[in-house]
């Protein structure tokens, strides 16, 4: 059964102000990292920042049916709103990779995420070279940055 959405009053403090802001984070879609993921960016300091959420985050940089839409949204994010930053978030057990049944253990899972990140990153510093790009892989407990 589908709730209709009632009217909520908030304050935006954004509005009027500046367009800008140094950081995009590239995400998976996948809701049971979206909370976590928002936290330990705020924790580390990144206040103000534009969401990317595509299937497999780094994945979607590398495969040709995604890479398109991706560059594309990076474009428009830096463009619009002055983005100097990319954050890139792998996580563990993601489906669009097969999940973490489809890999023997949690170091080959990881090892293939490290791998996708580093592409993505080359990627992306052919395309935007002004842009510093932060790999980084999120698991059960943990993000930590790829180098």
């Amino acid at each position: 059964m589908v709730r209709p959405m009632r009217p909520v009053s908030y304050v935006n403090f954004h509005r009027g102000g500046s367009l800008r802001c140094e950081t995009l984070v590239l995400t998976c879609i996948d809701f049971r990292f979206r909370k976590q993921v928002a936290e330990l960016l705020m924790h580390a300091g990144y206040r103000d920042f534009d969401i990317l959420a595509l299937p497999g985050a780094s994945h979607a940089l590398v495969r040709n049916e995604s890479r398109d839409t991706a560059l594309n949204s990076i474009e428009l994010s830096v463009r619009l709103h002055g983005v100097k930053r990319l954050i890139i978030v792998d996580h563990e057990d993601c489906g669009t990779c097969g999940g973490s049944a489809a890999f023997h253990s949690t170091e080959e899972e990881e090892k293939f995420h490290t791998s996708s990140l580093q592409s993505a990153v080359k990627l992306v510093h052919a395309k935007f070279p002004h842009l510093e790009v932060i790999a980084t892989y999120m698991d059960w407990q943990q993000i930590r940055q790829v180098v």
